[in-house]
């Protein structure tokens, strides 16, 4: 007779750990609103990967629409026509 295998998915969330939660998001902030495209463009990354592992970034969302979303940041040419 032959067994029945089951399978089993795991999540394991990694954390950083080197900053605190309210240091992260005033560096996030800060790169969005201030930073250069590039550094706008690592901030939603990091902001999309800390979401993923389950960090509260609600916060955030306000200064992702009006710094990046409301200017049209989406591309690397300098005019945004995307």
């Amino acid at each position: 007779m032959a067994q029945a295998t089951v399978e089993r998915h795991c999540t394991l969330l990694l954390g950083s750990g080197s900053e605190n939660e309210s240091g992260r998001l005033e560096e996030l902030t800060k790169a969005i609103e201030d930073g250069s495209i590039e550094d706008k463009r690592n901030a939603i990354k990091t902001a999309i990967l800390l979401l993923m592992q389950g960090e509260d970034l609600s916060d955030l969302l306000m200064v992702v629409i009006r710094c990046v979303a409301a200017r049209g940041i989406c591309c690397s040419c300098s005019r945004c026509c995307c």
